[in-house]
């Protein structure tokens, strides 16, 4: 059966780690030039940092790569001035994950449904199998007493 590849700890973990980088970006965001160089270190960081994790997690998908990046590349748009959401990529990336480990959970499912019917369905033939054998051997064996009985007629 296969396993969910993130459990309510590690999203737990996770989304608490992105809410402090993203808090600590909005902090640093006030502080002018050296507070904005620091935040584009600390988005750097982290999106290598969450690369790895969901590497690690079996959820490391170019989805996940482009949101992440994207997010940076947004954050650091001078007019905008420091959004960053770090936990709206943890977000995005864990519910896909969960959609995808749902979807995999039923075709397993499904798979296993039909294993089961073929298995069904070998043990059926074999069945029939074994009942033609029997009623072939009671065949011969009433032939063959017939045959006896003539003889011994």
């Amino acid at each position: 059966m296969p396993k969910r590849r993130v459990n309510t700890i590690t999203a737990v973990i996770l989304y608490a780690f992105a809410g402090l980088v993203d808090l600590i970006d909005l902090i640093l965001d006030f502080i002018p030039v050296i507070g904005w160089i620091i935040v584009l270190i600390i988005d750097l960081i982290m999106a290598l940092i969450l690369s790895v994790i969901f590497l690690a997690l079996g959820i490391f998908k170019t989805r996940a790569v482009i949101a992440m990046f994207t997010s940076l590349i947004w954050a650091e748009v001078p007019i905008i001035g420091g959004v960053s959401a770090w936990i709206l990529d943890v977000w995005y990336t864990l519910r896909r994950a969960k959609v995808e480990d749902a979807e995999r959970l039923t075709t397993w499912q499904a798979q296993q449904a039909n294993n089961e019917q073929a298995e069904e369905a070998e043990f059926e033939a074999e069945q029939e199998n074994v009942a033609s054998m029997q009623n072939e051997i009671r065949r011969r064996q009433i032939a063959s007493e017939a045959v006896e009985l003539d003889q011994a007629a």
